[in-house]
Parts: C-alpha cells; sequence; structure tokens
C-alpha cells in the first residue's frame, strides 16, 4: 500500500523574519538549520524542506497516522536527492521517498509513503 502527499510553499514566506532562530527550531532540526544556512539563499532550501514536511504529514494522515513537523527530518544524501527521518519510531513501518523542486518563486515537494508488508 503506499499513499502520496503534495505540497507547495511560495519562497518569500522564509523571509528573513522567518529566519530567526526562534522561529526555525520549531519547525527544522539542527542538522536541517546547519544545511540550509550554509547555502547562498537559505530561504529556498528552507521552503524546499518545509513543503517536504508538509507532504509527507499529508501522505501519512491518509494512512491514519498523526505527525508533527519536528519530528520529520529531510536532509541530503552524498549525491545530493533528499531523504526523509522520521524521528518517531512508531512509523518505522513505512518507507518514504522525496521529491523538491524550486523555481524563482516557489518550492514544491511530493511524499510517497510505503507500508511495509508485514
Amino acid at each position: 500500500m503506499f499513499n502520496i502527499g503534495i505540497d507547495c510553499e511560495e519562497i518569500n514566506r522564509f523571509d528573513q523574519k522567518f529566519l530567526k532562530k526562534s522561529n526555525l527550531i520549531k519547525i527544522f532540526t539542527p542538522a536541517e538549520i546547519a544545511y540550509c544556512k550554509n547555502k547562498s539563499s537559505p530561504n529556498v532550501h528552507f521552503a524546499g524542506k518545509f513543503a517536504a514536511k508538509e507532504a509527507v504529514i499529508k501522505g501519512l494522515s491518509q494512512a491514519g497516522c498523526a505527525i508533527v513537523l519536528n519530528e520529520i527530518e529531510i536532509l541530503n544524501n552524498n549525491e545530493g536527492c533528499p531523504i526523509c527521518h522520521i524521528l518517531n519510531d512508531i512509523y518505522f513501518e513505512y518507507q518514504i521517498k522525496i521529491s523538491i523542486t524550486h523555481s524563482k518563486d516557489v518550492a514544491i515537494a511530493v511524499a510517497v509513503i510505503i507500508q511495509s508488508e508485514v
């Protein structure tokens, strides 16, 4: 069984006001914050990771799961591809695939939630 979630975020939402540490730590993990802040346009990367988290929430909600933003970590593998870690062991039965893209103005993410056969 699988579910799909998608989300679109306006990049300008992630402006300097939003990027204050007090806002970031409510949504992003320390590793996500370090990754994004290391980029020349952090707001683009924060928007993409936020969209990915929202897509995961939407996909898992179709499976009857409730999860919050800070339980989801979107990192990048050695090739730069986004990967999803769930920080709550209750979701160990799901494999999550993520794709993120962005233009000048928006970031879009899709999450495919695959439930393991038990």
